[in-house]
């Protein structure tokens, strides 16, 4: 139902959500269910009041590109207290 935390780095962060029964997914082959934008050096809130469907699984990566198939390797402490909420 929701998502939260901080991105302390100075460039935007991807937040990709898949439905997917392993974690980690793989980027550029994992099915993506959702892409969220962390604006750089802000806190983060996302919410879904209704939820989000996910048959197989909850996965989730960060990446610091856009594109889907992105790997790019975030520096330690570009995110902190990541939340991910559901039911």
């Amino acid at each position: 139902y929701q998502a939260s935390g901080k991105n302390n780095a100075a460039y935007d962060i991807f937040l990709v959500l898949y439905d997917a029964p392993t974690n980690p997914p793989v980027p550029g082959t994992t099915a993506i269910r959702k892409k969220l934008i962390l604006p750089a050096g802000q806190a983060f809130v996302y919410e879904w009041p209704v939820g989000l469907t996910f048959a197989a699984g909850i996965g989730y990566a960060f990446t610091k590109l856009v594109a889907d198939a992105d790997t790019t390797v975030l520096v330690a402490g570009d995110i902190t207290a990541f939340n991910l909420d559901y039911v």
